[in-house]
């Protein structure tokens, strides 16, 4: 709210139960390392490396979706994308 941005422009990164609300609230959550099964469920993408690399590559990827995509190292729950103000190729 502080910084007038929506929700659906939030990705919110997660390890543990106290953070389902957080991953619920933002437009993309990301469940990282976590052994809860709940949030891992709710979660649009759960990474099971510690590294934030695939973090940051996903980002990235939601940012510019047209840019090349890296390997995948994360799975899939959910297909969103952020809102960019980034306009696509011709």
């Amino acid at each position: 709210e502080k910084y007038d941005i929506p929700p659906d422009n939030i990705i919110a990164v997660g390890d543990s139960e106290y953070d389902i609300c957080m991953l619920k609230y933002a437009g993309i959550g990301i469940s990282f390392c976590s052994a809860n099964q709940i949030l891992n469920a709710i979660a649009d993408k759960t990474i099971n490396i510690r590294s934030f690399k695939p973090i940051l590559d996903f980002a990235l990827e939601m940012a510019c979706p047209y840019r090349a995509a890296p390997s995948s190292q994360w799975s899939t729950s959910k297909s969103r994308s952020l809102k960019s103000t980034v306009p696509s190729p011709p």
